[in-house]
């Protein structure tokens, strides 16, 4: 007679935490492998994108601006890319005389030419992966400084301070921007519109001429300033802290920068390079919940997207001479 051992109890459960183990380091191994095929992907489709926009610079001898917008897409929130081009006119946006609190320092930023822009025709937007997203360093606004003219210090490599965009989905956050770059007829980088010695640009998406914003449409030839109620990129520093001052957050951006909604065409925000990062992995290791649309949440949220861009982000440059799109451990 065969004498058949039969399993314990003990045993079965040490099959069955070993077994339970092995799922999760597989699950999580995926998951990292798939978030790296991803953000891979994602940085291959954007160098395409600078390609094609300074090519078509090169080409139009205009200049060309590629821009991201936030975009909802069965709720779940993805940026999609647009290649625009100057539409030929521009014009002077002027502080609104009652906005409050009064810009700091005095006289900063009250009056800006911005030039229009419409999408190029038969050129398709693009939408990168879900999950990843684009930002630019601050560097068309400045950095923040104490009202005296003298520029507080960062805690991050360069004194950066990335401007995110907008993150238009199933859950509510402060508004961010449209983050984008311009190339010049000579295909550089540039951080304004040379054709009419601007420093902004806007998208107009439906091409009627006037900005959309906040569900209106302003014509600023006709002396209509959109408002800028709501849109809080950069708070005030404490000098040399490198932490904002969150009892007086009075850094405000009393201009139309902010994307709230699909429809908006607000300002870009364009920089010397941009940034792909992780948005999903971001809100694992930063405090999503501490983004509300108030002050204090914009500024917590610009924060948390310096600390992790500086530490993760992947930073595409573009070398004006090979017409090369380059990665920051490229060049």
């Amino acid at each position: 007679m065969v004498n058949r051992r039969a399993f314990t109890m003990i045993e079965l459960l040490a099959v069955i935490a070993i077994l339970g183990i092995l799922g999760v380091i597989t699950v999580t191994a995926y998951t990292s492998i798939t978030a790296d095929v991803r953000r891979a992907s994602a940085v291959e489709q954007v160098k395409s994108l600078l390609n094609q926009a300074r090519s078509l610079a090169l080409k139009s001898g205009r200049s060309t601006m590629l821009a991201f917008r936030a975009r909802n897409v069965s709720g779940f929130a993805r940026m999609e890319a647009i290649i625009a081009q100057p539409a030929g006119d521009s014009t002077v946006w002027h502080l609104p005389e009652d906005a409050s609190p009064t810009p700091v320092p005095p006289g900063h930023m009250q009056r800006v030419q911005i030039s229009r822009f419409i999408p190029v025709e038969g050129v398709d937007p693009v939408l990168l992966p879900r999950g990843t997203e684009v930002a630019v360093p601050g560097h068309a606004i400045g950095n923040p400084d104490n009202g005296t003219g003298s520029t507080s210090s960062l805690p991050y490599s360069g004194d950066i301070q990335y401007l995110p965009p907008s993150h238009i989905g199933n859950v509510v956050e402060a508004p961010g921007i449209m983050p984008g770059i311009i190339f010049g007829r000579d295909g550089a980088a540039v951080t304004g519109v040379p054709e009419h010695q601007s420093r902004f640009g806007w998208i107009d998406m439906d091409r009627d001429g006037r900005q959309g914003l906040h569900g209106n449409d302003y014509q600023l030839t006709l002396g209509e300033y959109p408002p800028c109620d709501g849109c809080f990129v950069l708070p005030l520093l404490s000098p040399g802290s490198g932490a904002y001052a969150q009892s007086n957050v009075e850094y405000p951006e009393w201009w139309p920068l902010c994307q709230e909604t699909e429809l908006d065409e607000p300002w870009v925000l364009t920089g010397p390079f941009l940034v792909v990062f992780d948005a999903d992995e971001l809100r694992t290791i930063e405090r999503a919940q501490d983004w509300p649309p108030t002050r204090v949440g914009a500024a917590d949220r610009a924060w948390a997207h310096t600390r992790y861009i500086d530490e993760f982000g992947r930073r595409l440059f573009f070398n004006r001479f090979s017409g090369v799109s380059l990665e920051d451990a490229d060049r």
